[in-house]
């Protein structure tokens, strides 16, 4: 999306994707749309990082399987390949399951094997360290094995996942957060390192501009991190045609708006730039029959475009077979993709 030919590009890739898929025939017959574009606004033009269009996994699938077998591996060829046709540029591996105590931390060969999928994937990671019940030494010690060896693939490091969740208030997370970052900066750990956050709740936008404006001038804040999920909770959906009517309504974009205000305007005062580290149409997993139809693959398309005209660093897509909701996994109706007995499947956002 770095012009308005790349931009028609990537619509009329939508297009015919929508045309050839075999899922396509009785969704099109079902629901027909008509497209305007706006040639004053595509004339623009829009520069954006290279590593604007990222995917968001849980940590979960960083540690090896019953088999002993890696997600993350440079042997899974079928992934790379995925990866690579979506021209994903950056991975960040959080969710809830970084912070579920249940959930082992991913030791050193987890992390080998995924840099080692990354540098195959020709990609860059946004790793997320556990906050919630950790241990702020094994949190330095993972840190300082990943900038020992793979900094350069590293975009920054995460401390906690939406941390509202567990340090309910702002002041006891920003002191949490503060001892994490100093045990891991001391010269004999990470030095180097740089960090994103808070990676709140949508809800909780305010812990983004709070984050900037007490850690802006530290010189250790890659960017401000942000989750979104514009749908709000998939539970709530009770009318899955009003709920596709409302992905492609005016309505969702004064949303954006609001939320752009929330911490944006913070980040830019501190010159920092922003990503919405974690992002999708509903949370939960997604709406069935609204989050997995092609009117999500037109939602996605106009929501990337509006967070790219409006300055954004990049969006992280959550996705998974499944995906944590609350202390438990749930499958995912808004994946970019999901396992076949062949590979990966590509859904409408991807």
């Amino acid at each position: 999306m770095k012009n308005v030919t790349s931009f028609l590009k990537t619509f009329a890739v939508i297009i015919a994707t929508t045309a050839i898929s075999p899922f396509s025939e009785p969704v099109l017959a079902q629901s027909p749309v008509t497209v305007t574009l706006n040639p004053k606004e595509l004339a623009k033009g829009i520069s954006t990082p290279p590593e604007f269009i990222g995917l968001s996994f849980e940590i979960e699938k960083v540690l090896p399987d019953g088999n002993g077998k890696y997600y993350f591996s440079p042997e899974n060829k079928p992934l790379i390949a995925m990866f690579k046709t979506l021209g994903i540029k950056n991975l960040r591996v959080g969710g809830n399951t970084a912070d579920r105590p249940t959930i082992k931390v991913p030791a050193k060969a987890d992390l080998d094997s995924l840099f080692a999928f990354a540098k195959a994937a020709d990609l860059k990671i946004i790793y997320t360290l556990r906050m919630r019940e950790g241990d702020p030494k094994v949190a330095a010690d993972l840190a300082k094995y990943i900038m020992e060896h793979y900094k350069s693939d590293l975009t920054c490091f995460a401390i906690g996942n939406e941390p509202n969740v567990f340090a309910k208030e702002y002041p006891t997370y920003r002191d949490l957060w503060k001892k994490y970052m100093e045990a891991i900066v001391v010269p004999e750990n990470a030095p180097e390192a740089r960090f994103c956050g808070p990676s709140s709740t949508p809800g909780k936008a305010a812990w983004a501009k709070d984050f900037a404006n007490d850690f802006g001038a530290s010189g250790r804040i890659a960017i401000i991190a942000q989750h979104d999920y514009p749908g709000g909770s998939a539970k709530k959906v009770t009318d899955v045609s009003a709920a596709r009517d409302q992905m492609l309504s005016p309505e969702w974009v004064k949303g954006y708006e609001k939320f752009y205000g929330q911490f944006v305007p913070a980040a830019k005062l501190n010159n920092l730039p922003y990503r919405l580290e974690e992002a999708n149409s509903f949370f939960h997993g997604g709406a069935k029959d609204v989050s997995d139809t092609f009117t999500s693959a037109l939602w996605v398309l106009d929501y990337a475009y509006w967070w790219a005209s409006h300055g954004a660093n990049g969006i992280n897509f959550h996705t998974g077979d499944k995906v944590a909701s609350g202390d438990q996994n749930t499958s995912c109706s808004y994946a970019a993709f999901l396992t076949v007995p062949n590979g990966y499947s590509a859904h409408p956002i991807a």
